[in-house]
């Protein structure tokens, strides 16, 4: 992980508290593939912001791999991605703030 000034203090952003839910309340095994897929969606947005195939992902494939566990899809939405249609689609202009809080706390 990054290393983070003494005054920083972790798990305050909305981000932290979502990914707080999603840790607390699925069993683990659950829970660690899930924030797997998660973390590794959101480094491939943050390792090339413009390739718009890291921003589009096929709602039914995670809905199936997310959509038990509790509070995936409401950190999905809080970091920017909607549904739209068949998919959940990061829109180019979004600011990354939050998505960039939720890689850290994976750290």
């Amino acid at each position: 992980g990054t290393h983070l000034p003494v005054s920083f203090m972790p798990g305050n952003t909305q981000s932290a508290r979502l990914i707080r839910e999603v840790w607390n309340a699925n069993q683990d095994a659950k829970r660690d593939k899930a924030v797997n897929l998660m973390s590794k969606i959101f480094r491939n947005v943050l390792k090339d912001p413009s390739e718009a195939k890291y921003r589009k992902i096929k709602r039914t494939a995670i809905d199936k791999r997310l959509g038990s566990i509790v509070g995936a899809l409401a950190l999905l939405k809080h970091v920017g991605f909607e549904p739209i249609v068949e998919h959940y689609v990061l829109a180019s202009n979004k600011d990354l703030s939050a998505l960039v809080d939720a890689v850290e706390e994976f750290d």
